[in-house]
């Protein structure tokens, strides 16, 4: 029996949803929505164009990819070079292969970027649980 329903033609969803909910990209203006699990909107952000939306587990910030690089809605940080694909935590997003497919993580609070000794691509939400 289906719930709820996250997104809709004019809300496309922008990422893999967390334990918070999820992002779509409002094809009617140049924004973003934070969506519950309820399918509330719990917040809206402005974006330039379609990018990839990671939601944090607790909902507080959202990792956009829209090119090699990663930002997060309503700060100033980012990530240069580091194109986030999932979160580990609510302070760690994890990132793709570099050019040698080793794996990154992020500290968002500190800013530094530990690669991972490990060879691979990101295939799935961390932890899993969902």
């Amino acid at each position: 029996m289906r719930r709820f329903t996250l997104g809709g033609t004019t809300c496309v969803i922008g990422g893999p949803p967390s334990p918070a909910g999820a992002v779509c990209e409002d094809t009617t203006f140049a924004r973003a929505r934070v969506l519950n699990w309820t399918a509330g909107t719990v917040r809206f952000f402005t974006i330039q164009g379609p990018t990839a939306a990671y939601i944090s587990p607790a909902g507080d910030l959202v990792a956009l990819t829209p090119g090699p690089d990663t930002g997060f809605d309503g700060t100033s940080r980012s990530f240069i070079g580091l194109r986030a694909c999932g979160w580990i935590d609510d302070t760690h997003v994890i990132a793709g292969g570099d050019a040698q497919q080793q794996p990154r993580i992020g500290n968002v609070t500190t800013g530094a970027v530990v690669p991972v000794a490990a060879l691979g691509l990101c295939a799935g939400r961390l932890p899993g649980g969902l």
